[in-house]
C-alpha cells in the first residue's frame, strides 16, 4: 500500500500542476480509464512468479506496478470530489463530501473482503484482477449516469450563490 500511495502522491502533484482541460466529468472518466488500464497489469506479478521469475524480481515487479497503478488514484479522487462539489448546493456540501468519503471507506473494506475470498478460492491472480474489474465497473456506472450527472450540473451552476460586492454605508468614512 505504501508504494501505491507514493505513486498516488506523485500522480496528484503532477496532475495538480497542470491546467485542467475539458469538463470535470470527462476528466474523471478519462482518469477511470487510465486507472483501469493500469490495474490490468497487476495479475502479471503472479503470472511472472509462476513462470519462474525469482522472488526478488517478483517483488521488484510488484513494487514497480504498485507505484505505476497509484499514479492515477489521487487525480481520479480529486476529480471525483470536484464533480460532486459541482453538483451539490452549497448548503449540502458537507453531507455530500461525507457521503463520498463513507462510500470510499465501505468500498475499500468490501473490496478487501471480496479479494480475500477470491484469493482463497480462485488464487492470487484472480484477486489481483479485482481492482481493474471494480474500476471498470465504476467507469460503466459513471458513463451510464452521464445524463443524471449532466442534469445535476446545470442547476448547480444556475443556483450558485451570488455574493454581491458590499457597498459601504453612506455614513462610512474612507480616508
Amino acid at each position: 500500500m505504501a508504494l501505491q500511495s507514493a505513486g498516488s502522491v506523485v500522480g496528484g502533484l503532477l496532475y495538480g500542476a497542470r491546467s485542467p482541460k475539458g469538463s470535470t466529468f470527462r476528466r474523471y472518466v478519462r482518469l477511470l480509464v487510465v486507472l483501469a488500464v493500469a490495474l490490468v497489469a497487476l495479475p502479471a506479478v503472479h503470472l511472472a512468479h509462476r513462470a519462474g521469475l525469482p522472488a526478488s524480481w517478483t517483488l521488484v515487479l510488484l513494487g514497480t506496478l504498485l507505484v505505476f497503478t497509484g499514479l492515477p488514484i489521487a487525480p481520479a479522487g480529486a476529480e471525483e470530489f470536484q464533480l460532486v462539489g459541482e453538483m451539490t448546493a452549497q448548503q449540502k456540501m458537507t453531507q455530500a463530501f461525507a457521503g463520498v468519503g463513507s462510500f470510499i471507506a465501505v468500498g475499500a473494506a468490501a473490496g478487501s473482503a471480496v479479494a480475500g475470498l477470491v484469493a482463497d478460492s480462485l488464487g492470487p491472480a484472480a484477486a489481483l484482477s479485482l481492482p481493474a474489474a471494480f474500476t471498470a465497473l465504476a467507469l460503466l456506472v459513471s458513463l451510464s449516469a452521464r445524463g443524471p450527472i449532466t442534469a445535476a450540473l446545470a442547476p448547480a451552476k444556475q443556483n450558485a450563490p451570488h455574493t454581491p460586492h458590499p457597498t459601504p454605508d453612506i455614513g462610512d468614512s474612507h480616508p
